[in-house]
């Protein structure tokens, strides 16, 4: 079967949902599937969220207090001390996040080769932001776009050969076409991956250095956990008119940037076909 034969099939091909939308009604997205949302939701809630662990914590220790105390008084000492540490330590690293965010510059060096998405505050972050009212799809976007500025910010350009660029299989036909106008701009391939699985085997196959990946929120969030910040990935959702997993599309101002970050100035390559995975 010829390449050009795939790719009409790719295109012509029913909406098949992924394993995220599987308990998809049929009802359509907020904004018509555009959930982009300004990491600044995010990082409030992750303050917030932060302020709890703080309140709940030194609560906790007045109440056990008199407990370690007749165990022995080291013990008391030994835990609230411990405790104290812990909570400095967990503000710091959410100003330095904060620092990063607001600046660009990669204060928050500890997130170097981890996943914010992995940290075990981001699950009630989430759930804060849910009780101001933004879904999970909304507070997963705020918080891949809090992750991106992170990675601009603790990670520079990559050779054109160690770019990878994966998209999903329900790309609208032009949406597919000017993404291949655009990549041989700069000389780089894309990849389509029909899910996480053919995803893992791409990753397996090119080592890619860094990764721009697009797909659903849901999808996305996935990936960069599974990825668990041994590379870097800018995360682009995708935008879904008719419902998940047929015809979306992308802001190609983010792709461009995202590849002009990740490629090194001046590098000169040979264009390359598109290559379907």
């Amino acid at each position: 079967m010829s390449d050009d034969q795939t790719n009409e099939e790719v295109l012509q091909a029913p909406r098949k949902l992924g394993d995220q939308w599987e308990s998809w009604n049929g009802s359509m997205e907020e904004n018509n599937g555009d959930l982009h949302t300004s990491p600044w939701y995010f990082i409030v809630s992750s303050m917030f969220a932060v302020i709890v662990v703080n309140i709940v914590s030194l609560l906790l220790i007045y109440m056990i207090k008199p407990r370690l105390a007749s165990i022995h008084p080291l013990v008391d000492v030994g835990t609230s001390y411990a405790v104290v540490i812990f909570l400095i330590l967990l503000d710091i690293s959410a100003l330095l996040i904060l620092a990063t965010v607001s600046t660009r510059k990669p204060f928050a060096f500890f997130l170097k080769n981890k996943e914010l998405t992995n940290l075990p505050l981001m699950n009630l972050a989430v759930k804060i932001g849910g009780i101001f009212g933004l879904s999970k799809d909304r507070l997963t976007n705020s918080m891949l776009q809090t992750s991106n500025l992170i990675t601009r910010a603790l990670y520079k350009g990559v050779h054109p050969d160690d770019l990878l660029i994966l998209v999903p299989r329900c790309l609208s036909r032009f949406t597919r076409t000017e993404l291949t106008t655009l990549t041989e701009k700069y000389g780089i391939t894309f990849f389509t991956a029909g899910g996480g699985n053919a995803a893992r085997e791409v990753l397996i196959k090119r080592k890619p250095k860094a990764i721009i990946a697009v797909a659903c929120e849901r999808d996305l969030l996935s990936g960069v956990q599974d990825v668990k910040g041994r590379i870097p990935v800018i995360a682009i959702a995708n935008k879904r008119p008719e419902g998940p997993c047929k015809n979306t599309f992308i802001d190609f101002s983010e792709m461009e940037d995202a590849i002009c970050h990740f490629l090194k100035p001046k590098q000169h390559v040979d264009n390359k076909k598109t290559i379907e995975a």
